[in-house]
């Protein structure tokens, strides 16, 4: 099993490092720290004292915690009675020479002093967001011929867009927006046609407020993208494109299955005028009525970079984050265009900076909870006040992410307000730990692995899924410990 260390404070902007860590020894597998969370057996609430006068509490740190509850496991199993090492993981309560205690982890009590430190930082850009009326793309793009009915952002992205309503300029979110998953592009990277004008509060109360409806798909795909394409690629280029929207979704269809929607691949030299020439043919069309071009003229494109944090990884030193930065931006393909000639910024451009600590010595890392202002102060560049403000648990703007429901140790997850989003515009702050990714697989609600209700009452144990995950939980203790991020 990896140490546990914990990350409290962190001085981002400076390049240095005011942490504090906590750490254990390794224990014997296979009950070790992360099978007994896997479990859903870690009890880590800290008991008042108040409760228990008679000194029944008693204090244990990650490790001896651990070693407890491997020790009565050991103890049990040779008895053939699992009840008292039950007891201990579901209600931390356990006996000594016939005196009942009650355990509760403090996971400050292995406090390390400063120079036992041995920490890596690396910073990456881990993804990119831009919003901009033109594709700002310099390679080919691989077009959904139509419209896809339900490609589309739906997602929260923390960003949002200036909409008037009623005379009134409303800031919506992006995934409230109707819009469709226009292109790909590169490995993973996605273009989205977005719709500012389509939004109404009446439609934004649909399950789906992301939806364009068939009319308008069919409008814009056969007003203005095959027409588009034409101009721009050929008459021959544009034959072998669908005809309509209705007659790609009989075509799509199959006998089983989902339906497979065709793509077609346009050259780069193209793809810089494409959404302007989709402008122009909508508005010279003598049959696109008035309100279909108030809708339809004015749609912007996002750009989705994500994903690439593995290979953007340098030193957080100001030279090596502009070449990094450079070279991001030509390895994804992203133009130079993206700056005018006054090297302003053309459209609006998010950038998902992390940074990364890791313990040379193999060792988890986990943050503290105490010290989250303290970073969001350094990541925000923001007064002192306003960064205790933002992250306290009555903040509407704050979430905390326990770590195995350990309250003192925990990630967060932020959304500042304007008066706290510093000199960097941040739109988004995240603290989190990597150990997640062992487990990350998105299926359905879920985000990871997981044991279902049916499984976990069943009467056959372990099920597959315990064991697999105990196995993969068994073999991170020693193979794959935790870093700590801030993005």
């Amino acid at each position: 099993m990896a140490r546990v260390h914990l990350l409290p404070c962190l001085n981002i902007r400076r390049g240095q490092t005011t942490l504090t860590l906590a750490h254990s020894n390794p224990i014997p597998p296979p009950f070790d720290l992360r099978v007994i969370v896997l479990l859903s057996i870690l009890v880590t609430m800290r008991y008042n004292a108040e409760f228990y006068p008679d000194d029944s509490v008693k204090a244990h740190s990650l490790e001896e915690w651990t070693v407890r509850a491997y020790g009565l496991y050991e103890s049990c199993k040779r008895t053939g009675d699992l009840s008292d090492f039950i007891k201990f993981v579901l209600c931390s309560e356990y006996a000594l020479r016939d005196t009942s205690f009650r355990a509760f982890i403090d996971v400050l009590q292995n406090v390390s002093h400063n120079e036992d430190r041995a920490l890596e930082m690396l910073r990456d850009y881990d993804s990119l967001i831009g919003i901009s009326g033109r594709i700002l793309v310099t390679t080919n793009i691989n077009i959904h011929t139509v419209p896809h009915p339900n490609h589309a952002l739906k997602s929260t992205i923390h960003l949002k867009y200036p909409i008037i309503i009623d005379g009134e300029e409303k800031l919506i979110g992006f995934h409230r927006i109707p819009n469709f998953s226009f292109a790909t592009f590169a490995t993973r990277h996605e273009l989205f046609f977005f719709f500012p004008n389509l939004y109404n509060p009446e439609r934004a109360k649909n399950t789906k407020p992301w939806k364009l409806t068939d009319e308008e798909r069919s409008i814009f795909y056969e007003k203005g993208v095959r027409p588009a394409i034409a101009l721009l690629l050929g008459e021959e280029a544009a034959a072998e494109w669908p005809t309509s929207v209705a007659n790609e979704e009989f075509r799509a269809l199959r006998k089983r299955g989902g339906p497979a929607y065709s793509t077609k691949l346009i050259p780069y030299y193209a793809v810089p005028d494409l959404a302007d020439t989709i402008r122009r043919i909508l508005l010279r069309d003598p049959d696109v009525s008035q309100e279909v071009i108030a809708w339809a003229l004015p749609f912007v494109i996002l750009h989705d970079i994500k994903g690439v944090k593995s290979v953007s990884r340098h030193q957080p030193l100001a030279a090596q984050s502009h070449e990094a930065l450079h070279k991001f931006l030509e390895e994804n393909h992203i133009s130079n265009d993206i700056l005018d000639e006054n090297d302003h910024m053309v459209g609006q451009w998010y950038i998902d900076v992390g940074v990364e600590i890791s313990s040379t010595k193999r060792e988890c890392l986990q943050w503290s909870t105490s010290c989250h202002h303290f970073i969001l102060q350094e990541a925000l560049d923001c007064p002192h006040e306003d960064a205790v403000k933002l992250a306290s648990p009555g903040s509407s703007k704050y979430e905390r992410d326990l770590a195995s429901h350990l309250t003192e140790a925990s990630g967060f997850r932020v959304e500042p307000g304007v008066r706290t989003q510093g000199p960097y515009q941040v739109k988004y702050v995240q603290a989190y730990t990597t150990d997640k990714s062992i487990l990350y697989n998105k299926d359905g609600i879920h985000h990871a692995k997981f044991l279902t209700a049916m499984e976990a009452m069943g009467r056959n144990h372990p099920t597959p899924s315990i064991e697999g995950m105990h196995r993969i939980y068994s073999e991170a203790g020693v193979s794959n410990p935790s870093h700590a991020r801030l993005e």
